[in-house]
């Protein structure tokens, strides 16, 4: 999730919609630590659990398992925002 992309491409509320379904499996509206692992083992990537620790406790700011749709969108917007043209 800590990858440069296009910012003219992320910013749209449908974009990071989708972006937020891509790891978010279970329809309920948020991202768990179980759905975060599965979809970096989907794309080819083990995270370790200090990894996953850590992403959880960059993105969220209230439950220490779930991400929202907000947290998720100002996360990314962060990231957005640090990473150079």
């Amino acid at each position: 999730m800590t990858i440069c992309v296009d910012r003219r491409k992320v910013i749209s509320k449908h974009n990071l919609l989708f972006a937020f379904h891509h790891f978010e499996e279970s329809a309920k509206g948020f991202i768990t630590t179980e759905s975060l692992i599965e979809c970096f083992k989907r794309e080819g990537k083990l995270l370790r659990q200090e990894e996953v620790a850590e992403i959880m406790k960059d993105v969220q700011h209230k439950e220490k398992t779930k991400i929202s749709f907000d947290e998720f969108c100002a996360y990314m917007q962060d990231l957005i925002e640090e990473c150079p043209l």
